[in-house]
């Protein structure tokens, strides 16, 4: 009877086969979407993509330069693309080249890296529009500065609609109005831009380099051709 009991025991402990679980599948791992990675360097570009890429795009340029719209409108679904594999990396450094430029670059450091994808783009698609106000203002003042004081820089940006465009991406009054009156960020990207003059040679935007070398091409065709060549070397 002990025997029975004890084989009855062990009928109800030991599941079946068919009971046992399987192991859970090992899921594959998530694949990094890299061109939503953008962080901001120590000399103040916005880098997007993989930082150890094995090729690197730079690129100074100005959100108000129509050689730069034209450039960014040419070469964004490609670049992006090559941002995707983690083989390329992109680099942007606002380089003033207009008067409003310290103004609409110190809005796009403020939007800050997870905004600047969607600042750029909107800002570069919109340009024509978005820039009309400065444009016509500035045929009227060549040699003002509008970014003499803080409160100058703040009018201006209500004036030709460059606060609107940057409260719709994500940014308050309050930040804004601190943005703006952050002359020591300001004077810092000043110093950054004639560091580049210096050390680069850079005068005019857009200006690229890849992987440290000064490019004298500025079409996409001809930089994707040069991307090519730097990933097979």
């Amino acid at each position: 009877m002990k025997m029975l009991a004890a084989l009855a025991v062990l009928a109800v402990a030991v599941p079946s086969a068919d009971a046992v679980a399987a192991p859970a599948a090992r899921k594959a791992p998530v694949k990094a979407d890299w061109t939503k990675r953008v962080m901001v360097t120590p000399d103040g570009g916005f880098l997007v993509g993989n930082p150890a890429a094995k090729a690197k795009l730079v690129e100074y340029g100005s959100l108000s330069c129509p050689y730069c719209q034209r450039f960014h409108q040419e070469a964004i679904a490609g670049l992006r693309a090559r941002i995707a594999t983690g083989d390329v990396n992109f680099e942007f450094h606002p380089f003033a080249v207009h008067s409003a430029d310290p103004i609409l670059h110190a809005l796009l450091r403020c939007a800050g890296p997870a905004r600047f994808n969607k600042f750029s783009d909107d800002f570069y698609d919109g340009q024509a529009t978005l820039a009309a106000a400065y444009e016509k203002w500035a045929e009227a003042n060549p040699t003002a500065d509008p970014s003499a004081t803080a409160a100058d820089r703040i009018a201006y940006a209500d004036a030709w609609g460059f606060t609107a465009f940057a409260a719709t991406h994500g940014l308050t009054r309050t930040q804004l109005t601190k943005c703006l009156s952050n002359a020591s960020a300001i004077q810092q990207q000043r110093d950054r831009e004639s560091q580049a003059n210096k050390d680069l040679g850079v005068s005019s935007t857009p200006t690229f380099l890849l992987n440290g070398q000064k490019l004298v091409i500025y079409a996409w065709p001809d930089i994707d051709q040069a991307i090519t060549t730097a990933l097979s070397s």
